[in-house]
């Protein structure tokens, strides 16, 4: 539902369909996720997406645990380790 040209699409800008478009054909694994990566970039940079909302996450920790923030900034239980 985000992709233009469908009806619902919320991206529906010619930039986007442009950069998306070649994506579905493109058989090269790697450069397809780095067409996809270069989509999301280019959304972020170009404020197509707002948060809506954001919220703090407290963390309490030993020092026998490593904790590794996740690329979105949440904290998942599945990334920490003992240290």
């Amino acid at each position: 539902a985000m992709y233009g040209p469908s009806p619902p699409s919320v991206w529906d800008s010619k930039d986007l369909i442009d950069m998306i478009n070649p994506l579905w054909g493109e058989k090269d694994e790697a450069k397809r996720i780095a067409g996809w990566k270069a989509v999301d970039k280019y959304i972020a940079e170009q404020a197509y997406v707002l948060p809506l909302i954001q919220y703090a996450q407290p963390i309490v920790h030993a020092k026998g645990v490593n904790v590794v923030q996740h690329v979105s900034g949440a904290l998942l239980p599945a990334l920490m380790t003992p240290a």
